[in-house]
């Protein structure tokens, strides 16, 4: 029988003002157990996390690994580089670069921010027709498939990201149809795909500068340029990262293997 991944877990009520991370209560309840921000606890098994993706996750990547120090045996790797994203790989190529920290690394989980960088022509596929034409669907298609073919074959868990709400309304049409591309591919193949757009804009999905925090602060959650994320909007986006690192690692939850691999969608 497999280890649980987290043995009882003791969360202290700790503010992490550095990083923006206010931990849980103390609760013991076996359904509450899981990754916290702020939360403490001796994980079973060494893990290692492998954040990539672009200068969102740079602006997440370590803020993430602040709120999770509290965890004795998870490692976090940020890896992320800005301006990158899966349509330019003759800019920095995605699946070379992860080829490489999969092998060096040997993570159990890969999480990959990327989209907002991507409303542009694939390069190196044929000529696409332009930006979400069925054409470009399908060679977008194929570099996600490159990424998760290669989590696959190295054992690792993967979770996509999707690209934010933007506050250009012309700009923020394009990343809701990649928002959509990258969501259909993921269900296609049963990869876990955390949509960031409602949980960063309104109820209505539009663009919001400001939101409320858990202590009922109105906070800035976006910065002045409408596209990057301030510390307290990474909190909104952990806080749904969270459970999903939680069952993809945790082999008491785990399903049959996520990747089921195949020809992508048409």
């Amino acid at each position: 029988m497999m280890k649980p991944l987290f043995s009882i877990a003791v969360c202290t009520l700790l503010l992490v003002l550095m990083s923006g991370c206010l931990a849980v209560s103390p609760n013991n309840d076996a359904k509450s157990r899981g990754f916290r921000r702020g939360g403490h606890a001796d994980l079973t098994r060494d893990v290692t996390v492998l954040l990539t993706g672009d200068s969102l996750m740079e602006s997440m990547g370590p803020q993430l690994k602040e709120c999770l120090n509290g965890y004795r045996g998870l490692s976090l790797i940020p890896v992320g580089k800005k301006s990158t994203g899966l349509c330019r790989p003759d800019f920095y190529n995605w699946p070379a670069a992860l080829k490489t920290y999969l092998n060096v690394h040997r993570p159990d989980l890969v999480i990959m921010w990327v989209g907002t960088n991507d409303n542009q022509n694939v390069k190196g596929a044929p000529s696409t027709g332009g930006l979400l034409t069925d054409d470009w669907k399908r060679a977008y298609y194929g570099k996600m498939y490159e990424i998760m073919a290669l989590c696959a074959r190295s054992g690792a868990r993967l979770i996509f990201i999707g690209p934010p709400v933007l506050g250009d309304p012309g700009a923020d049409a394009e990343m809701r149809g990649i928002a959509r591309v990258m969501e259909e591919v993921c269900r296609y193949h049963r990869v876990p795909f955390l949509n960031t757009r409602p949980v960063l804009g309104d109820s209505r999905g539009n663009y919001r500068q400001r939101a409320f925090n858990e202590r009922g602060e109105e906070v800035m959650i976006r910065y002045a340029d409408r596209v990057h994320i301030t510390e307290a909007g990474n909190v909104m986006v952990i806080d749904k990262l969270l459970p999903l690192m939680t069952r993809e690692l945790d082999p008491r939850s785990r399903r049959a293997p996520s990747f089921r691999g195949g020809r992508v969608p048409d």
